[in-house]
């Protein structure tokens, strides 16, 4: 059975034709490459998901994120220039090879992968950390697959259904009061320079003004001054920036500055908030873990 580091040349060698593939279709030509027995293709891991298929996929995962692969739109895949230089070496592509690229290292970073002080390979071994730090690691690498898939998403919706996402976002937060009169977008009402009204209690006394950018650009320093100015305006001056993308660093500095208080939210940071509070999110499957009771078993 292929681990799914070794399945990282099979996914190259399939993909190197340069077109463009879903997962699923990517598993099955790795399968057929790689000549897997009727067995290895029938054996499934808890999630019922074939073993192979998930390992195939996640391989896929790691390459895209060493730049080796990359996504034409939602769910399709087509390999990258990279990608096709690795398979020129016609060395074993590896962890160890991955990690000479700055942004697998810095994915690797944020899957909570920890080392023991004094390992400074690319490549720890499962015999570093115990079982439940390997649930934990486990649980970070499909986090942080789900949160690059909303990533993903947000930047194909339509804008407005992007401000009416905003709004379910803060009032799952327990920020708002779950009601179209309390809480809602104003693109009907061109309410400028305002997208979500957030209404804290119902009279309406503490209520959230929110600004919602669909858009890849840095917020810059101009579209904080806009929202100041569309605030100012209003009874409170309270506001969140949301945006899918960054905010370059005049943008903070002129959130810290004012006299309102507001909060940006990234393009990072809103998918993190959407999992947090599944927001568009569903639960899959709930796993337990156990300790022992030691009172029950004393006199």
């Amino acid at each position: 059975m292929y681990q799914y580091y070794e399945y990282f040349n099979p996914v190259l060698e399939v993909m190197k034709d340069k077109k463009v593939y879903h997962r699923k279709e990517v598993a099955a030509k790795v399968a057929d490459f790689v000549e897997l027995s009727d067995e290895e293709k029938a054996s499934r891991i808890k999630t019922g998901r074939a073993t192979y298929v998930d390992r195939v996929q996640w391989a896929m995962t790691y390459l895209k994120q060493a730049g080796a692969l990359k996504n034409e739109s939602r769910g399709q895949w087509v390999i990258s220039n990279r990608g096709l230089d690795l398979l020129k070496t016609g060395k074993p592509v590896t962890l160890k090879v991955l990690a000479q690229f700055p942004e697998f290292v810095a994915f690797k970073g944020k899957i909570g992968t920890r080392k023991k002080k004094d390992d400074t390979s690319a490549d720890s071994t499962l015999e570093n950390f115990t079982p439940t730090e390997l649930i934990d690691t486990a649980l970070a690498q499909l986090d942080n697959e789900v949160q690059q898939e909303l990533a993903d998403i947000l930047k194909d919706v339509d804008p407005f259904h992007f401000e009416t996402i905003c709004r379910d976002l803060l009032v799952a937060m327990g920020y708002g009061i779950d009601s179209d009169d309390l809480s809602y977008v104003t693109k009907k009402s061109g309410d400028g320079g305002i997208d979500a009204v957030i209404m804290q209690d119902p009279l309406g006394i503490n209520t959230i003004y929110v600004q919602a950018k669909r858009h890849k650009n840095e917020i810059k320093e101009t579209d904080i001054r806009n929202f100041l100015g569309a605030l100012a305006q209003k009874p409170t001056q309270n506001g969140v920036f949301i945006t899918i993308g960054s905010f370059s660093k005049d943008a903070l500095n002129a959130i810290n500055s004012a006299n309102f208080n507001i909060k940006a939210i990234d393009g990072e940071a809103l998918a993190k908030l959407m999992l947090q509070y599944k927001v568009g999110i569903e639960v899959r499957k709930t796993y337990h873990t156990y300790n022992i009771n030691n009172e029950y078993f004393e006199d």
